[in-house]
Order: C-alpha cells, then structure tokens, then sequence
C-alpha cells in the first residue's frame, strides 16, 4: 500500500515538473543477472530533460585498464544489455512517459598526488529509448555503442 502510494506521489511530482530520486526504487528491483544494477549509486528522473540520469560507480576499473580495448568493449556490452533490461523493467513502465533518454555516467577512483582517492567520471552515454528499442531481440556489437549513442570516452581519463 505504502508503495503505490509513494508511486503516485512521485509520478505527480513528475507531471508538475519536478524531478524525483528513483535510487530506492532501483535497489528494491536489483537484476540478479545484471551486474550494473548493484553498482547503481544515484537514479533521478529529469522530466525537463525527459532523461533517466544514472551513476554507476566502477572501483574495479582503472586509467590503466580502462585503455585495454577488450576492458572497454566488455564494459560497452554491459552498458548496452543495462539500458535493454532497463527498457524491459515493468517497475519503470510507469515513469516511461516522463523521460526519452538514458543518461549514464560510469566513474571511478584514483589518487591524487597527496594519497587521496577521488571519484571520478571516466565515460558518459546519453542513449535515445527509441534508438534502443529498434534493436531489441537483435545483436548488438560493443564496438557501435558510439553510433547510436553520445558516448563521451576518453581512455579513462576525466571526461
């Protein structure tokens, strides 16, 4: 009860405009499959934008390995098989009419000089749903996610 609540509260938010925080909505609906699905640290629905904005945070990933090609292929598929289970969520159905695209920021740490480790954003993908829903059910190759998608990447440093 609680839950539809809440649901019709923040799909009211959503038609006024108002952009709302889905993260606890995402941790409850975890793809055990999908590995990305636990490595979500933020989701906010922009209905202004009509984008889903997600971070994923990477702590395995490195400047280093981030300039292997077979590391960043494997990590293109995984961002693209996200984005299709996203678009086949029934939890998200709802939302669907308040956002057109998929806005991912993958980051990670590094140290700085002093010894400290930051978070930073190594790789941005902004993906039209349309785009994505004309190649479900068909194979994709990692190496086109540029082509049907902003992809901001470069080799792992900053972006």
């Amino acid at each position: 009860m609680d839950k539809e609540k809440e649901q019709k509260a923040q799909l009211e938010l959503l038609r006024k405009g108002v952009g709302i925080d889905i993260i606890e909505m995402c941790r409850k609906h975890i793809h055990p499959s999908q590995p990305l699905f636990e490595k979500v640290k933020e989701a906010r629905i922009d209905p202004d934008k009509k984008r889903l904005a997600l971070h994923i945070d990477f702590p395995e990933l490195n400047e280093e390995n981030l300039k292997d090609d077979t590391a960043v292929l494997r990590l293109n598929r995984q961002i693209y098989d996200f984005f299709q289970i996203l678009n086949a969520k029934p939890w998200l159905k709802p939302y669907s009419p308040h956002y057109e695209t998929y806005f991912l920021i993958c980051r990670t740490t590094k140290k700085i000089q002093d010894g400290t480790e930051i978070l930073y954003p190594f790789m941005k993908v902004e993906a039209k749903i349309s785009e994505l829903r004309k190649l479900e059910g068909a194979y994709f190759n990692p190496r086109r996610l540029s082509e049907i998608a902003e992809l901001y990447f470069n080799g792992g440093a900053q972006v």
